[in-house]
């Protein structure tokens, strides 16, 4: 578990990078893979499947949160 707070404590600086109209300090697939170094193989995988754009048809992600986003995003499309 402590590996996901180093992980996670990482994102603010990405944040700041994005918001302030600078650039990325890497890019999307190093994240990816600096996340495949820390996360377990079925946390990647719901990681892996999250996007703004919900899937047409439902599909259970494994995440409550992520199906509930995918859910409300389908209703207001």
């Amino acid at each position: 578990m402590s590996s996901y707070y180093y992980l996670m404590a990482q994102l603010p600086g990405i944040y700041q990078s994005a918001s302030g109209g600078g650039t990325l300090p890497f890019s999307y697939d190093y994240f990816m893979e600096l996340c495949s170094r820390f996360l377990s193989e079925s946390d990647m995988k719901k990681l892996i499947s999250v996007s703004l754009e919900p899937p047409k048809e439902t599909v259970r992600t494994g995440s409550v949160l992520l199906d509930r986003w995918f859910e409300w995003e389908r209703n207001l499309r």
